[in-house]
């Protein structure tokens, strides 16, 4: 599999388990670099990954372009949106600027990831992964229908998981319907925004956010960041990932 170095640590885990190759094309400025991705496709790609956004800065891989390119070597494209699951579909409805179509509205994805316990307020231990055709997740499933304890079918890795959590998710949703989850897309946006917008007036401060996405983030060259990162939260109770 092939994808840019920002992908999640997930298609890592996933390539060790399963003894599959993960190439990672080092980022451009924080953003993916197209034409290294393509020099890494050979033979025996499976897939490329695209984040949309990226867990580390929050900006958008070139899906449509992404995918194209993984359309024209006959192999998937996953969208990995498990950050902007319930941000992502109100963007542009909230007036703010969706740098590129994500889902399956663009031709070649052919899978795509989203978490509910992030931005629809789920309990953790519940992710989706959405497949574009039923042929494609039939190979998702294990079925065996010769074990002396009967017929065993599984749709995942794991065996057996907790109802509770597909409940909580459930209700959560549910509690919070359309209007609530666009509600709190809009005070992500706006945070997001706001902060980048002052954050990008500091000549100290070189933010690394380009695009309208729930995640903000920066660095500096004359300034320590994990310095920094602690006195914010010290005297003003902001936690920071420190990358």
């Amino acid at each position: 599999m092939v994808m840019c170095e920002t992908a999640h640590c997930a298609f890592d885990k996933g390539g060790f388990y399963l003894d599959i190759e993960i190439r990672k094309v080092n980022h451009k400025d924080f953003r993916i670099d197209l034409e290294g991705i393509k020099n890494n496709i050979d033979s025996n790609t499976i897939a490329l990954v695209a984040s949309s956004p990226d867990y580390a800065y929050g900006n958008f891989d070139r899906i449509p372009e992404v995918a194209a390119l993984a359309q024209s070597y006959g192999i998937g494209c996953h969208s990995d949106c498990c950050l902007g699951s319930y941000v992502n579909p109100f963007i542009t409805e909230l007036g703010y600027k969706l740098e590129c179509e994500y889902d399956f509205k663009v031709p070649g994805v052919t899978t795509v990831s989203c978490d509910p316990h992030k931005y629809a307020y789920g309990p953790k231990g519940c992710s989706l992964l959405l497949f574009r055709d039923k042929k494609l997740r039939e190979r998702q499933f294990f079925t065996n229908a010769v074990w002396n304890g009967g017929f065993y079918a599984t749709t995942c890795i794991a065996g057996s998981r907790p109802g509770s959590v597909i409940a909580g998710t459930w209700a959560s949703m549910k509690k919070h319907g359309r209007n609530g989850l666009k509600e709190k897309a809009r005070k992500i946006l706006l945070a997001q925004t706001s902060v980048r917008k002052q954050l990008s007036k500091n000549p100290d401060v070189k933010v690394t956010s380009y695009h309208d996405s729930p995640i903000i983030s920066f660095t500096s060259a004359t300034v320590n960041g994990i310095a920094l990162a602690g006195i914010m939260h010290k005297k003003y109770n902001w936690t920071i990932s420190k990358l």
